[in-house]
């Protein structure tokens, strides 16, 4: 979320929890009620989202590191393949890597060089690589793989994810102009609980980094939050 959002999502878990301490003020089945609700849904939306987003975010450290696992394999079988050769021990075209390839032509380089390995897979067992080190590699193609369809997805997530977030501050914000209202109403001649609740409604957010917080009033008078986004 950008940072208005997050000011806004935590302008509604104020609301709520001030609804929450003082339940009398918005009775259920009042409009107000409904408001709340509202409100609500929007919270748990936006928490739902959000948990999507880190998630997809996870699968994108995940495909670095399977790129990082596929890659040395290659290093290392592209380093015995000249080293085989020099030694003239037995025919071994000599290996390189892909230069500043993408991640299709890193996986087409490494379906290659386990094709050319399996050609002198002894001399690889022999200088280190274990005598199962074609299922090591043939595991390190796949995981790469499965995790490149994965970020794929995730990426879509992300987007349906901002999405829906954008769309739940933009019902919970609506909620709040009609709340708002209410309880203003309700709280008229209440020199405690108004300022509490004009309080809670404020949006506090970070100016430039390093500077102090900002309260910015009237979250809730029509049309402010808009502009503000």
């Amino acid at each position: 979320m950008t940072r208005l959002q997050r000011s806004k999502y935590e302008v509604f878990l104020q609301v709520r929890d001030f609804v929450t301490a003082h339940p009398a003020l918005v009775p259920e089945s009042s409009t107000g009620g409904q408001a709340v609700r509202v409100i609500a849904e929007a919270i748990a939306q936006i928490e739902r989202q959000g948990s999507a987003r880190m998630e997809a975010r996870g699968e994108g450290h995940h495909t670095a590191a399977a790129r990082a696992a596929l890659k040395q394999w290659m290093l290392d079988i592209a380093f015995f393949s000249r080293d085989i050769a020099k030694t003239k021990t037995k025919v071994v075209e000599p290996l390189t890597m892909p230069e500043r390839a993408n991640d299709v032509v890193l996986l087409a380089a490494a379906n290659r060089f386990l094709k050319a390995g399996e050609s002198f897979s002894d001399e690889l067992v022999q200088r280190g690589l274990g005598e199962q080190w074609a299922d090591g590699f043939k595991k390190a193609i796949n995981t790469f793989e499965t995790c490149r369809l994965e970020r794929r997805s995730g990426r879509r997530n992300v987007s349906a994810a901002r999405e829906s977030i954008a769309s739940a501050l933009k019902s919970g914000v609506e909620a709040l102009q009609t709340l708002d209202r209410i309880i203003e109403i309700a709280l008229r001649k209440d020199p405690v609980l108004r300022p509490s609740w004009q309080q809670c409604r404020r949006i506090h957010h970070m100016g430039k980094k390093g500077a102090a917080p900002v309260d910015v009033s009237g979250v809730v008078e029509e049309g402010e939050l808009e502009k503000a986004s």
